[in-house]
């Protein structure tokens, strides 16, 4: 998402800036770029959901395209380029000003990268469709993705038969807890965890229920409705259940029946886990709830101090490049681990 946000922002200050150094050419097509820009703003939305840095590039975007409709109606018609037009250039130049604003801040609160490489991991990604009521399969060509599997493994030795099955919290999602699950898996562990996004698990109802929506209005609820929240989290503790199910079975059908599992979630998926861990202690070697961690202050939001600036700050936290906090649940989570798969030892 960071690279995409930078090549989009690089764009529009391309544009906006191009009044300061474009002069006496006969055609201005520069300001074509403009609606290339929009869509890929769009674009952004639709990848990686709503968030408020994501908004603010479409209202950039769209106040560039509205600016530059004279200049471009104009190349569209073969016409000379005239001069630029005071207003214009005023609205331009701040444009351009207001870019470089985002571009450094983009820059300085860039989600914290943990290197596959230098931890030895892999990361996989499948998608499957379906539901929960007629059961998910491999997505085909041009249909919708319902589940989204991310896999992080080591690559070289594993303990093998024993995987770790995470539920992320919708307030985040799986991508939102990658600092926690890479260093996780780095312990010679198989971390596989899901997103889903069925028609029969509704959180919301109509549009706010979609991949790109949901986790933006979620935290809105939270953070500006919180009696609501709350009163909802029974239905989102029964939503998590039926994930957890469902992950587990489909982990069940990719590893073979004799494999070990591991529940982890946070705050409401974790207790889900729990519950699912208690009612099925035959098939779950142990569950744990990352809530449970008394220093973990961002709880049902992931690692924000690494991914979500913007979050972070809502949650009072600050950015952490050190990776203070999912180097803490590793810690902390590693001997309900060791206790359930390997009786207490590594």
């Amino acid at each position: 998402m960071f690279l995409g946000q930078l090549l989009t922002l690089l764009i529009l200050l391309f544009i906006n800036s191009r009044v300061l150094y474009l002069h006496h050419v006969k055609r201005d097509s520069i300001v074509m770029l403009a609606p290339f820009a929009l869509i890929l703003s769009i674009l952004l939305v639709l990848a990686w959901g709503i968030n408020y840095f994501n908004l603010l590039i479409i209202v950039l975007t769209f106040l560039t395209v509205i600016i530059n409709i004279r200049a471009m109606l104009r190349y569209s018609e073969k016409l000379f380029l005239d001069i630029y037009s005071l207003l214009m250039k005023i609205g331009s130049i701040t444009l351009a000003a207001v870019t470089i604003v985002l571009i450094l801040f983009s820059v300085i609160i860039h989600p914290v990268n943990l290197s596959n490489k230098k931890l030895n991991l892999t990361v996989t990604t499948e998608k499957l469709e379906g539901n929960f009521r007629t059961g998910f399969s491999k997505q085909r060509a041009f249909s919708k993705a319902n589940i989204i599997l991310t896999e992080i493994s080591p690559k070289d030795e594993k303990l093998s038969n024993h995987v770790i099955l995470f539920v992320p919290d919708i307030r985040g999602d799986s991508s939102a807890y990658m600092p926690f699950l890479k260093l996780l898996a780095s312990n010679d562990f198989t971390v596989l965890t899901a997103d889903f996004y069925t028609n029969d698990c509704s959180w919301f109802t109509g549009i706010k229920n979609t991949k790109f929506c949901r986790n933006f209005f979620i935290q809105d609820e939270y953070f500006n409705f919180n009696d609501d929240y709350k009163k909802k989290q029974n239905d989102f503790i029964y939503n998590y259940y039926m994930e957890t199910e469902h992950l587990v079975k489909t982990a069940r059908e990719r590893y073979g029946t004799d494999c070990n599992f591991f529940l982890i979630g946070d705050s409401l998926s974790g207790k889900a886990v729990k519950q699912f861990a208690e009612k099925n202690n035959t098939d779950i070697s142990g569950s744990f709830n990352l809530e449970a961690v008394s220093d973990y202050k961002s709880a049902g939001f992931g690692m924000v101090e690494q991914t979500d600036y913007i979050t972070a700050r809502r949650l009072n936290l600050k950015r952490d490049k050190n990776c203070t906090t999912p180097n803490l649940l590793v810690t902390q989570t590693l001997p309900e681990i060791y206790n359930s798969f390997l009786g207490g030892t590594k």
